[in-house]
């Protein structure tokens, strides 16, 4: 990934903070001698490329919670679970946001089940002691779950009779955290927004607490721009209700005209 002429997405962390630093007037030649290397010396320069990469990293995870990265299977390490015969309660990724899809893979036919979710009450409801911890009861082909949200944990009923494979489709924030040293990979941001990650990166450059770099005003600017481009943030307590009750139908009055 290139340097020189015109540098368009999807970037390279390198490339991201290439641009931050042009938006910023923060080159060498800007302020320090042009002849500088300022991916490996940036003495001199406003902003240390430790910093940078920090404003990057926030501003990709910031992206991420306000638009998921929608994954289907490109992250196996993600998507997958591996299913043993007769267990029937799997931990998922911290990273994951929302589980949009889940089918169960038999491990023996190849035949695919896609499963439907459920809460415990209705559980309760239709199939008492389904959590029963004997794992030789109801052993069988998945058909629900349940997701412990705030546990990260699936619970299927049946359980599988033999062993097999989760396939989820998940939204999920970024796998790695933005480092330096890995600065040649592309960004995990949605390439259509990736130079939106320089509006949140120029307005925690101006948070900076420095004579030449604090700028309240300027910072709420690309506040601002960015939440208009992105959207605003959705609350913990608003995530928390998304990942509750996605896949779930809504219980609503019925209203008569």
């Amino acid at each position: 990934m290139s340097l020189t002429g015109q540098i368009v997405p999807p970037l390279t962390l390198e490339q991201l903070v290439y641009l931050f630093r042009e938006r910023m007037d923060d080159l060498p030649g800007d302020i320090v001698d042009s002849d500088t290397s300022w991916q490996n010396d940036d003495d001199g320069l406003l902003w240390k490329n430790r910093e940078i990469v920090g404003y990057a990293d926030e501003a990709q995870q910031e992206l991420a919670h306000r638009k998921p990265i929608i994954d289907r299977s490109i992250t196996p390490t993600i998507t997958q679970i591996t299913t043993a015969a007769q267990d029937s309660q799997f931990d998922y990724d911290t990273r994951i946001l929302k589980i949009e899809r889940i089918k169960w893979i038999n491990g023996t036919t190849g035949d695919e089940f896609v499963l439907e979710k459920k809460d415990p009450h209705w559980m309760d409801d239709h199939y008492p002691s389904w959590d029963d911890a004997d794992v030789t009861s109801n052993p069988g082909v998945p058909c629900y779950y349940v997701d412990y949200t705030d546990e990260y944990r699936l619970q299927l009923w049946r359980r599988p009779e033999v062993a097999g494979t989760l396939q989820m489709i998940v939204h999920r924030l970024p796998i790695n955290r933005l480092n330096w040293t890995t600065r040649n990979k592309l960004l995990e941001a949605q390439t259509q927004h990736q130079i939106d990650l320089l509006d949140w990166m120029q307005y925690r450059a101006y948070m900076k607490r420095d004579a030449e770099t604090e700028n309240p005003d300027l910072a709420g600017a690309h506040k601002a721009l960015f939440d208009e481009r992105i959207g605003p943030r959705p609350s913990a307590h608003l995530q928390a209700v998304r990942r509750r009750e996605a896949r779930m139908g809504r219980r609503v009055k019925a209203h008569f005209v």
